[in-house]
């Protein structure tokens, strides 16, 4: 539901229901099932705003989420240890927090998009291993930072992009460990070399940062390493429309 304040301001909210079934190979026995089906329900609202003539959108947004019967993968993978998609059904868990959002086009020449996210996520009843009860859920880290930009030349034909991506610290509760917050860069250079062909150079991780992207679920497992700076040249080819 949509109510429009004023023309340019608007408050928003929804409300949903989930119902998932665990992955096929799960709900064998092999998997540790046949499983009930993980239920949620997700509450959200915000407000929307307009500025510079419609140039600019930001958007606010609280949310709720609460699941039962969630899953979590099975670190002895199944009661024979050879079912990689094996689950064990953990309880409930509930994530709540905020996202901030602007995009815009600042310039007839300059795009840019920021986002931020704040995660509050708590387990709050696992009959597995009840430990963990007021832990957070895996890898959800609780801050979370997005810039992209994008300048464009158009006498030149000339486009370069900046890109920054940062997390926060992240635990994986029933392995015991945590996955350090990490920052990355990433520029581009787009060159319209020709009206069908464009020539495209990319640095990914220009700063070679070393990162985990996740925490896996068992301590023998560690972090999962993310990937070191890219170097990338290629060619994008346009077909005219006839």
């Amino acid at each position: 539901a949509v109510y429009r304040i004023r023309p340019r301001f608007s408050a928003f909210g929804s409300f949903s229901n989930a119902f998932t079934r665990a992955p096929i190979l799960a709900q064998t026995p092999a998997g540790n099932g046949p499983h009930d089906p993980e239920t949620s329900r997700q509450v959200e609202g915000g407000v929307k705003a307009e500025l510079s003539q419609g140039r600019v959108l930001l958007t606010g947004t609280l949310f709720q989420i609460r699941k039962n019967n969630a899953f979590r993968l099975d670190p002895n993978f199944g009661p024979r240890g050879d079912n990689f998609a094996a689950v064990l059904p953990i309880g409930r868990v509930r994530n709540q927090g905020l996202e901030l959002d602007m995009t815009g086009r600042l310039t007839s020449n300059l795009s840019v998009i920021v986002n931020y996210s704040f995660l509050d996520s708590e387990i709050l009843a696992d009959r597995i291993a009840p430990n963990t009860v007021g832990g957070p859920m895996p890898n959800a880290p609780r801050h979370a930072f997005g810039l992209f930009g994008r300048y464009e030349i158009t006498r030149t034909g000339t486009t370069f992009s900046v890109g920054q991506e940062s997390r926060g610290r992240r635990f994986e509760p029933y392995a015991g460990i945590q996955a350090a917050g990490y920052g990355l860069w990433d520029f581009g250079l787009f060159q319209r070399v020709h009206k069908l062909v464009e020539l495209r150079v990319q640095l990914e991780n220009a700063f070679d940062r070393e990162y985990a992207t996740a925490s896996l679920f068992a301590a023998r497992a560690g972090n999962w390493p993310g990937a070191p700076r890219t170097f990338t040249v290629g060619l994008r080819f346009a077909r005219l429309n006839r």
